[in-house]
């Protein structure tokens, strides 16, 4: 039957059916010690019925009561077997004036998540607040339509935090951006105003994604475009552009040596403690050796009160202290590499694989599937998943994985990188693996015929396609090289 998630929380045996997203509402439920808001809401185990069930619609009103303005409704995907992008959250509106529309609505919202493939469901009242704001979307002519009207979340201030990144290590850090904190967890805009804020052991900066830059400006950088949704469509995300010059967000140098970051207009943190203690209390909320990723919004009213709704736990991949060897002879390195993952060395017999056809895993072999165009892609998960199971069944030196970081990785979703890091743990259960950026894997691939020519006794085409024999792969975790380990 469905649950309210507060009732959820107290319960003392197992809720796996009820899903990934709502098991980590239930901890955030658990932990709370007053310091945030987790919003009301119910959870529908994977096996229990939607269409026709008298329970699901009961709970569904006990869900707006309260509320005396209209309020929008998620339904949001929570399968036992959650990853980003894989599964659809749908909203709708509860309306004080309309309450006849409601239950149906969340239903048909619930149902679009079920048709999506999940399982499990987690519905919730989204906390952002209500106002009237003043925006354009351009028309199929590119000219400007100009709107005033009631939109949810243009004054709130949308967040993702993460308490281990491979933007910068040892650190962990906040994507903040005016709007909804959808514009945080799929591809960022590259005309998205979004700040990073870096927390490790020199302080706290920020970097302003729109100026690409640390800023220092007492002025603040001015956010243009932000993610909302309209009350006359409460089932679409809207992407807009503000029509109005006096937003000033961010980035403004605050007294002693630190760059800080004003998370958000109107909110403002004044004093280096504030921020420390925001990084404080998200952290907090992580445990062992995981990677805790935890999205919220903060509201304009009342001002500054935190909200989280979604905690997700990752793995993190052991690595090793690694200081890269610095080449005497020019001619042993192969390739550099940036945006490299994972701490580690290994040498062997470097496969360059294009295809799975025709090759088998031996114990010599450093594994480089080029096939991948991104980790979690439809069309190479098939070959991927396979290559995957005899990577762990056989003996072999370890893999190189090609991620979709290229070009600004920070405008990456930031659901992408948990979703890598968990990738390569789980490889890394069984052989050593680094992860390096896909078009480094593919500059490799363009140098195959000039290493052939210039060591034929090292290089040997094949079917599946090439081997590079006797190599040193190495990574510190940011960068990564591959170099000849033995004779020339």
């Amino acid at each position: 039957m469905p649950l309210m998630l507060k009732d959820l929380a107290k319960e003392k045996g197992d809720i796996s059916e009820f899903g990934l997203k709502t098991e980590g509402l239930v901890e955030l439920i658990n932990r709370n010690t007053g310091k945030y808001v987790v919003d009301k809401g119910f959870a529908i185990s994977e096996n229990e019925k939607v269409e026709g069930n008298r329970k699901v619609e009961e709970i569904s009103v006990r869900l707006t009561r309260g509320p005396e303005e209209p309020k929008l409704i998620i339904a949001r995907s929570s399968d036992r077997n959650e990853s980003p992008g894989k599964f659809e959250s749908h909203t709708c509106l509860w309306d004080p004036k309309k309450p006849e529309k409601y239950v149906g609505e969340l239903i048909e919202a619930i149902e679009k998540v079920r048709d999506s493939g999940a399982g499990g469901v987690a519905c919730q009242v989204m906390a952002n607040t209500l106002s009237r704001e003043k925006f354009y979307m351009m028309d199929d002519e590119r000219k400007p339509q100009h709107f005033q009207e009631p939109c949810f979340g243009g004054e709130d201030t949308g967040f993702v935090f993460k308490s281990h990144t491979y933007l910068k290590k040892n650190h962990s850090i906040i994507y903040s951006t005016r709007g909804l904190t959808s514009a945080l967890v799929g591809k960022i805009s590259q005309q998205q105003n979004v700040s990073i804020i870096f927390n490790g052991p020199e302080g706290t900066k920020c970097l302003n994604l729109k100026d690409s830059y640390l800023h220092s400006s007492q002025n603040g950088v001015k956010q243009d475009v932000s993610e909302i949704i309209r009350l006359a469509d409460p089932s679409q995300i809207l992407q807009v552009t503000y029509d109005y010059d006096n937003y000033k967000t961010w980035c403004s140098r605050l007294p002693g040596e630190n760059l800080l970051a004003d998370v958000c207009n109107p909110l403002h943190f004044d004093y280096d403690e504030d921020i420390f203690s925001f990084f404080r209390l998200l952290e907090s909320l992580k445990t062992g050796n995981e990677e805790a990723e935890i999205e919220g919004c903060m509201l304009s009213h009342p001002l500054g009160e935190t909200h989280l709704h979604q905690l997700r736990k990752y793995s993190i991949p052991k690595e090793r202290d690694i200081i890269m060897v610095e080449l005497q002879e020019p001619l042993r390195g192969i390739i550099g590499m940036e945006d490299a993952y994972v701490s580690d060395r290994f040498s062997g017999n470097l496969v360059v694989l294009q295809d799975t056809e025709g090759y088998d895993i031996s114990e010599g072999d450093i594994v480089l599937p080029l096939f991948i165009t991104e980790i979690g892609s439809l069309e190479t998960n098939q070959k991927f998943n396979y290559l995957c199971g005899e990577f762990v069944k056989k003996p072999c030196r370890g893999m190189i994985v090609p991620t979709r970081y290229f070009g600004d990785k920070y405008h990456e979703a930031t659901h992408s990188f948990g979703s890598l890091i968990q990738t390569l743990h789980e490889l890394q259960n069984s052989h050593p693996v680094i992860g390096i950026n896909k078009n480094d894997a593919q500059r490799l691939q363009s140098k195959i015929r000039m290493l052939e020519q210039t060591f034929p006794n090292n290089v040997e085409r094949r079917k599946y396609g090439a081997v590079l024999r006797d190599v040193c792969v190495e990574c510190d975790g940011e960068q990564a090289q591959i170099y000849w380990a033995g004779d020339l």
